[in-house]
């Protein structure tokens, strides 16, 4: 009798010391500032399909809107700053720093962490260089962002955004 080979287990990012494992390559620290920049670049363009092609299908932000009647629906949301507010004024202006993105773990999380996080996704904090124009605020003072793993790159699962313009 011949033995099959047995299949090789999912692979994951993250896995213990014990018995056959099979463990994908990491994301590079450029595929998460590519989502970021991605993110700032759709809002500078004006461009609200290529913030929808940055979000998971079950995208959500981390805490629902506190005000009655405000949407909790991101795309509703950021299409309402992307018709009221022009960002073209921070056209050639530094929005964020990549060497300035704190990026947390699931084990770094573990005393904050949200529901919705997996053990491969990571947190992300994002302190924005250039919020507003004058008075009008166009970005808020820090993003934070889940990003989750999806085929090969980074999405974004969840978002906080403290906006107030």
């Amino acid at each position: 009798m011949i033995d099959l080979p047995s299949a090789l287990p999912r692979a994951s990012d993250r896995a213990d010391g014990r018995g056959v494992v099979t463990l994908r390559e990491p994301l590079s620290r450029d595929a998460l500032v590519a989502v970021v920049r991605a993110y700032t670049q759709g809002f500078l363009k004006e461009d609200a399909g290529a913030l929808q092609a940055l979000l998971a299908p079950d995208a959500m932000f981390l805490s629902p809107a506190q005000t009655p009647g405000v949407s909790s629906n991101i795309m509703e949301v950021w299409g309402n700053r992307l018709r009221s507010f022009d960002y073209t004024k921070l056209a050639g202006a530094e929005i964020f720093r990549a060497d300035k993105i704190e990026v947390l773990t699931f084990e770094d999380t573990k005393d904050v962490r949200t529901s919705s996080m997996r053990p491969e996704d990571v947190f992300v904090i994002v302190p924005i260089q250039t919020p507003r124009v004058g008075t009008d605020a166009l970005f808020p003072e820090r993003v934070s962002m889940l990003l989750r793993r999806d085929k090969g790159r980074y999405v974004i699962a969840a978002v906080a955004e403290d906006f107030t313009p």
